[in-house]
């Protein structure tokens, strides 16, 4: 059945009543295609459309793929009772939806394959906090590039996820340069390009909670994922263990207000694991390895501390001195030109 749908019809008018919405969408609407007029000729939908998918929990895998891709008077999105969304369930569903202003998913639990893969990329007017505390389940690439450029965002709430897969996060917030907090307190592993350039250029962004993060699982799992946050001060990565390869390179690059990393679990770095991590943080005073006895790279720390002019202390373990040592550009003090490299007993 085609389902045309429109305030006000004239001619042959409404085809069928908005109930088959809520049959064929899960949700309630103001409006859908739009008015068919007297020749049959199907107009461009009047007024504002709302979706409402009151009582809907899961949404199946490829349900709505593009569904509303393009819209401009879609406004609002209630997705608050939404616990489940399959394999791309809501993939590119709402984006470059002009319109939009609010979206709620704060009882999303599990994501599949895709499920929300460019859902609501480049939506530049949803504004204020983005609510996903729920989330706990991800797989392979589900909010790929979600909120890619999504400049009303505010803040955004992970604080119940505990993994990324493989390319989990990638780009998820990309170019969001409102966004000035992002809660992960509860995250302790990233796969592979987990949170890939996740954050980058997001330029308002002044907190960031990583303090449960213990390992980086799979190759460039955190590598540029606050390129440019200028504003970014203080991280605490307390409880970072093991860093695979590439998974810290360029992190914090052009971080230019960070003064204090906290790095104090930190036991290896495998391969070009920290290249360019700080590269460009030019308020940052000093940094301290207190665990850091193991790097399996001679490159790890290649460009680590370029331009990082305020940086003036190093420090690492005395028994990891022939490990620091061993590695490129020690003797130029990574990049640090006016820091001093220092090995506490």
């Amino acid at each position: 059945m085609t389902v045309y749908l429109g305030k006000n019809p004239v001619g042959i008018g409404r085809i069928v009543e908005k109930k088959v919405a809520k049959k064929k969408l899960g949700a309630t609407v103001d409006s859908f295609l739009g008015d068919v007029d007297g020749n049959g000729v199907l107009q461009a939908p009047a007024g504002t459309i709302e979706l409402n998918f009151e009582g809907v929990k899961e949404i199946a895998q490829d349900a709505l793929r593009y569904a509303l891709y393009r819209r401009t008077n879609v406004t609002s999105v209630d997705l608050s009772s939404v616990q489940t969304i399959g394999n791309r369930g809501l993939y590119y569903t709402f984006a470059e939806n002009t319109g939009l202003t609010n979206i709620n998913l704060s009882s999303l639990k599990t994501v599949g394959e895709q499920g929300l893969y460019y859902a609501f990329s480049n939506d530049k007017n949803i504004e204020g906090r983005i609510d996903l505390s729920s989330l706990q389940n991800l797989t392979k690439e589900s909010l790929y590039q979600t909120f890619y450029n999504c400049t009303g965002i505010t803040s955004i709430d992970f604080s119940s996820l505990e993994t990324i897969p493989e390319n989990g996060l990638y780009y998820v917030c990309y170019g969001c340069k409102n966004i000035t907090s992002i809660d992960f307190s509860s995250l302790k592993s990233i796969d592979r390009s987990g949170l890939y350039y996740a954050f980058n250029g997001c330029t308002g962004l002044t907190s960031v909670n990583l303090s449960s993060l213990e390992t980086t699982v799979g190759s460039s799992g955190i590598r540029r994922t606050f390129y440019g946050c200028q504003n970014i001060t203080s991280v605490d990565l307390s409880s970072l263990k093991n860093i695979s390869s590439q998974s810290m390179e360029g992190i914090f690059n052009g971080c230019t207000k960070l003064t204090n990393v906290n790095l104090n679990s930190l036991q290896k770095v495998e391969y070009q694991g920290m290249q360019y991590a700080f590269s460009g943080c030019s308020s940052l005073p000093s940094i301290s390895f207190p665990s850091l006895t193991e790097v399996t790279d001679v490159n790890a720390f290649n460009g680590m501390f370029n331009n990082c002019k305020a940086l003036t202390e190093i420090h690492f373990r005395a028994d990891a001195q022939t490990v620091i040592e061993g590695l490129t550009q020690y003797s130029s003090k990574f990049g640090a030109t006016n820091a001093t490299i220092y090995f506490d007993l």
